[in-house]
Formats: structure tokens, C-alpha cells, sequence
């Protein structure tokens, strides 16, 4: 298997710095969906609101939970550009699947 060097000088810097970007943009994502969702009046009743916030964190964790090992056999069978491709792959197959969900009863 080729070696893989990383061409940025300091990676755990650079990791660090994508992280912080990635959360202040998901805070700010929040806060004008939050805002937009309350302009349009397009929320559920309180009686939904347990049983979708359940919904929510099974779709968040479950992946999340197998994607360490899943990544890691990847990358040991191809190496990074496998991981993306299968990432690329999932993300893909993900946006079909919900593309005709228009509302949820």
C-alpha cells in the first residue's frame, strides 16, 4: 500500500481550526432555521416534540456509532480516497432517498 503523506505543516492545528469553523457555522444554521421555522409557522404540536427529538438523535448517533469502524476497515482496504469515495457514495444514496419527502404527517 502507497504512503500517504499530509501536505499541511501542522494537521492537528488545521484539524482544530475545521472544527471550530464547523460548529460556529451549525450554531448560526440553527439560529436562522430557528428563526426562519418561527416566520413561517411550519412547527409540530408539543405533543410530537419527544418522539421527534428521539428521531433526531438515533439518526445522529446510530451512524456515528458504526462509523469508526467502518472508516477504519476502509481506509485499511484503500486508503483515504476510498473512505470519500464510500462517503461520496452515501451522501448521495442519502439525498435520493429523502429528495420526495415533502412533509411529515
Amino acid at each position: 500500500m502507497a504512503e500517504h503523506k499530509v501536505r499541511y505543516a501542522h494537521p492537528a492545528q488545521g484539524l482544530f481550526i475545521l472544527i471550530v469553523i464547523h460548529t460556529v457555522l451549525v450554531i448560526i444554521t440553527a439560529i436562522v432555521g430557528g428563526v426562519i421555522s418561527d416566520r413561517i409557522g411550519e412547527r409540530k404540536t408539543a405533543s410530537d416534540r419527544a418522539k421527534d427529538l428521539g428521531i433526531i438523535n438515533i439518526a445522529i448517533v446510530g451512524p456515528a456509532a458504526v462509523a469508526g469502524a467502518l472508516s477504519a476497515a476502509l481506509v485499511s482496504l484503500g486508503g483515504y480516497p476510498t473512505l470519500f469515495a464510500a462517503t461520496a457514495i452515501v451522501a448521495a444514496a442519502g439525498s435520493v432517498l429523502v429528495w420526495r419527502i415533502k412533509s411529515v404527517p
